[in-house]
Parts: structure tokens; sequence; C-alpha cells
């Protein structure tokens, strides 16, 4: 990986060149983000899917990514508390 610095004083820049980007997919667990998540890995993207359990979505919502995920699809999963 190679690079570039630029120093002006106060300020320091450095920047990466060469660097490959990273993706996102924030999976809701709905059909149409459902239906982007089947069609990115079928695609061969390189995406971190992601889901946010916020402690207010269906039960089934969660019983269903999680069957996802016993399924082989890797989903990523924040799980929050309530407090």
């Amino acid at each position: 990986m190679t690079g570039v610095q630029t120093c002006a004083l106060p300020i320091c820049v450095s920047v990466k060149v060469n660097v490959k980007p990273k993706y996102y997919l924030s999976y809701g667990g709905g059909v149409n983000s459902t239906a982007l998540l089947l069609l990115v890995e079928d695609w061969g993207w390189d995406v971190d899917i992601v889901y946010v359990d916020h402690a207010c979505d269906w039960p089934e919502t969660r019983e269903y990514v999680d069957n996802l995920i016993r399924a082989g699809h890797k989903i990523n999963v924040d799980r929050k508390s309530v407090v």
C-alpha cells in the first residue's frame, strides 16, 4: 500500500492510495433487504451485512434473522439491550 503525506502547519494530512473501499449492507429482516442480501451474495460482492437488533423488532423478525444465520448467511448482528 502506498501513501501520500502532506504537511502544512498546523495540519498534517495522510492519504492512502490503492485502498480497497469497504461496503456495508444494512439488513432489516424484511422482504426488500432480504432480496438485496440474496442478490449481493449471488453476485459475489464483498459486503459486510449488518443487522442491528435494537430490541424493538418483532420476535419473528429476530427468529428469521437467526434462521438465515443458521442457514449459512454471514450476517453480523449487533444486539442492543433494553434498560
